[in-house]
């Protein structure tokens, strides 16, 4: 395998290198300067190297789901992306709750030219599993879902949640945890019609069901020793609280999906409403804003993901709130999203990389997520200066649009290399 030379290749920290990779691995960075022949050169023309984007909240939807989304299209738009490195979640068609099912998974997913792991679905009665997958080289933990959403997994009752977190601290892996109170959300359905508007989504699955849900989460943490990682969070009081849970010694680990950054609870109305349905939905503008200034802050949030969630344009276009699936696509967006934070002087390169890749490699344990001599050669080359607009065309996800459909963003993408192979170039 020939060498490649990264050539004029700006680190995060706007310092111009070269970067050797040898074997999958960066090799040496050196000052900018001549090439040896026999070394392939890749000029980056002084646009940002950074490490290839982790994103540890997909649904690829296999098996099952192959309607919406597979690993085919799951995988391109995540490379057009810039992410390397997924975590696949377990609510598929069967849902993913033991070791044989999960082998299957992996028998099914195969070879990949990116990097993944694969959550197990927690249920009322399988935490027995969880210890037998916890040496499993492709598992990332249990996934605890608190209130419904997509699929059928649901641990809703507090004792059963203790078991799964008791579980996960003898086996020492991480609870992802989707954290929506389902005793609320039933409560505040029955306050509606039989199929009220779509914006009652975010009145039914309000701010008091995911900050009651994470308090419980965190009492629940902090009795069994378990750790946690809190998925989709929405909310600043959520953030907070497990601020403070932090401060009392648990283990807690904030995801902010990048949609709730930038998207209020306005695009819940009109002829796109069901494109914007999710869950947690969307909140209101006074809300996000506040979510914006605590990931922009240090020691708040960890990670950003996405939850790329993909449903048919069919299924998000009827109109209905019942017949409307929750759940939108975003692994091949966040870069570009995240990055207008960067671009708007807002946010520093480092703390895009921290928040994209670093600590995300960090809690998988794989030597990625940084520039580095020894690391692995995950990296990506983005300009920062073409201004341009999101369109549903680009999406290469098998759903076929996104919800930033003609958003202005600036930066692009122009090369991808995994493991030291370049497997997307502009």
């Amino acid at each position: 395998m020939k060498d490649i030379c990264l050539t004029n290749a700006r680190l995060p920290n706007s310092k111009l290198v070269n970067v050797f990779i040898r074997n999958g691995l960066i090799n040496r960075i050196e000052s900018p300067g001549p090439v040896a022949a026999e070394v392939k050169a890749v000029d980056c023309n002084g646009n940002y190297l950074l490490p290839g984007l982790i994103d540890g909240h997909v649904h690829f939807r296999q098996p099952g789901g192959e309607n919406k989304e597979d690993w085919d299209h799951g995988e391109q738009s995540a490379i057009a992306g810039g992410v390397t490195t997924v975590c696949d979640m377990p609510n598929t068609e069967p849902p993913t709750t033991n070791y044989e099912l999960f082998e299957q998974k992996v028998s099914l997913i195969g070879n990949r030219q990116i990097d993944y792991y694969c959550y197990l679905g927690a249920t009322t009665d399988n935490q027995r599993e969880i210890e037998s997958l916890a040496g499993h080289k492709k598992f990332c933990g249990p996934k605890l879902y608190m209130g419904s959403s997509t699929g059928s997994l649901l641990v809703s009752e507090q004792r059963d949640q203790y078991r799964v977190l008791e579980a996960a601290a003898v086996a020492g892996v991480r609870v992802a945890v989707h954290a929506e109170n389902e005793a609320l959300i039933k409560r505040n359905r029955d306050r509606y019609p039989e199929n009220p508007p779509i914006f009652a989504h975010c009145q039914i699955r309000d701010e008091e069901v995911e900050v009651t849900a994470i308090e419980q989460i965190l009492r629940a943490a902090e009795d069994t020793g378990a750790k946690l990682r809190l998925c989709h969070v929405t909310t600043d009081r959520g953030v907070e609280l497990a601020f403070d849970a932090k401060n009392r010694g648990v283990d807690v680990v904030v995801e902010v999906c990048v949609q709730h950054l930038f998207k209020t609870w306005d695009s819940l109305r009109g002829e796109f409403a069901g494109f914007n349905k999710m869950n947690p939905p969307f909140r209101k503008p006074e809300t996000v804003l506040r979510l914006q200034q605590l990931v922009l802050q240090p020691d708040f949030v960890e990670v950003t993901a996405t939850d790329h969630a993909p449903h048919t344009i069919t299924e998000k276009s009827c109109g209905q709130y019942n017949s409307t699936p929750s759940g939108v696509p975003g692994v091949q967006t966040r870069l570009y999203m995240l990055w207008r934070l960067v671009a708007n002087g807002l946010m520093s390169v480092e703390r895009f990389v921290e928040l994209t890749s670093g600590k995300e490699a960090e809690l998988l344990g794989i030597n990625k997520g940084k520039i580095g001599v020894g690391a692995i050669a995950d990296l990506i080359v983005l300009d920062p200066s073409p201004v341009w607009r999101i369109h549903n065309d680009w999406i290469k996800s098998k759903c076929g649009w996104t919800p930033f459909h003609l958003e202005e963003v600036q930066g692009q993408l122009r090369t991808v290399i995994r493991h030291g192979q370049i497997i997307y170039s502009l």
